[in-house]
């Protein structure tokens, strides 16, 4: 008689539908797992291929840098011997001419001629002072400290002859002779250019590295 109050038709139903609930509530559940895992692969993979772009992108960006480099390097590497080369090239002309000047300094000392073509000894007096502002100019002494070693030297030999007092110690005979100052003026000369050589080979030098 217990059993007849039972609503055993209601329970099924109610049990059918929480059946038919969870079926669905499972189903669902499932079905949003594997969309989501697919979905997060799915996003794993894209940021996987990303990453690979990225990293292969900066790779050929730092090939096409080192490659530049490689060549801007080779370009200062070639500027460098150019360099070079035109400089020794330079001293060896320098040094040829210079030995050719040496040789034709006593050509042009020992002996002049006249209009009619004849000869005569070279006769040219260099005095003390034309010889200490040319050694002054060249920074090679001090002109006021060779003056006065002159005039020291001078009274001296004054006072020894007695007629010291008319010399002007200045306007003696330096003993210099042309072929001297020649001799000296082509020793400058060849310092002189082969310091602009070596000024002009490190300007080309420096204007190759900056290209």
């Amino acid at each position: 008689m217990f059993t007849n109050l039972i609503p055993w038709r209601w329970l099924g139903a109610l049990t059918l539908v929480m059946l038919l609930a969870w079926g669905l509530y499972h189903n669902g559940y499932t079905r949003g797992q594997a969309q989501a895992a697919r979905d997060g692969e799915l996003a794993l993979s894209e940021l996987r291929n990303r990453h690979e772009q990225a990293l292969l992108a900066q790779a050929e960006e730092d090939n096409e840098a080192l490659t530049a480099w490689q060549q801007r390097y080779q370009q200062q590497v070639v500027s460098a011997a150019e360099a070079e080369k035109r400089y020794l090239a330079t001293l060896s002309d320098l040094r040829r001419t210079h030995q050719q000047l040496q040789r034709k300094i006593d050509d042009v000392t020992h002996r002049w001629q006249d209009e009619r073509g004849q000869s005569h000894a070279i006769e040219c007096v260099f005095t003390a002072g034309f010889v200490q502002q040319y050694n002054a100019a060249f920074g090679l002494s001090s002109l006021t400290a060779d003056a006065g070693n002159a005039a020291a030297a001078a009274r001296r030999a004054g006072g020894a002859s007695g007629a010291g007092a008319a010399v002007d110690p200045r306007l003696r005979d330096s003993g210099v002779a042309q072929r001297d100052l020649l001799a000296h003026a082509t020793e400058v000369g060849a310092a002189y250019q082969r310091l602009a050589a070596q000024v002009n080979g490190l300007l080309d030098y420096i204007a190759g590295l900056e290209r």
